[in-house]
């Protein structure tokens, strides 16, 4: 808002329209229209001044509009992801879920299969991210065991 009232009182202090400036009220306009992407075209900068400024102001609000339009909208996306979510948490879990859920296919779903069912099903992790991180424990668990053991501090 500040910059599309800065550029209308630019533009009505330097741009004319035959022989007297533009008024306030048609550079504030012209400003809306171009910061909006519309630009229907029947106000634009004659002078050099006016069409440098022009050029650079045009660039920097396109970005600066795109950029609020952007962070608008993921306000109303993430309300609507959180309350999916927060639905899915609370839902019963059918057979066929808890089927999905059983990754090690013995019958039963453990904590750790259904924290990392849940965790990927309300997309907080991707599964290539849990894929990777099991990757890396079987790594560092040389000896196959269910847990890495942590070595004991040597005396001194």
């Amino acid at each position: 808002l500040l910059m599309v009232t800065a550029s209308a009182f630019f533009f009505s202090n330097v741009e004319t329209t035959g022989s007297s400036p533009i008024s306030f009220g048609d550079a504030l306009y012209m400003a809306v229209m171009t910061s909006t992407t519309i630009g229907f075209g029947d106000f634009s900068p004659h002078s050099t001044a006016g069409r440098v400024v022009a050029v650079v102001w045009i660039l920097v609000i396109t970005f600066v509009t795109a950029n609020v339009l952007g962070n608008i909208s993921a306000v109303f996306i993430e309300d609507r992801a959180l309350r999916l979510e927060e639905r899915m948490l609370r839902a019963k879990l059918s057979r066929r879920d808890l089927k999905e859920l059983d990754t090690d296919a013995d019958g039963a779903v453990d904590e750790m299969e259904y924290l990392v069912g849940m965790l990927v099903r309300t997309r907080r992790v991707e599964q290539e991210l849990i894929d990777d991180i099991r990757a890396q424990f079987r790594n560092k668990n040389t000896d196959g065991a269910k847990s890495i053991s942590i070595p004991r501090a040597r005396p001194k």
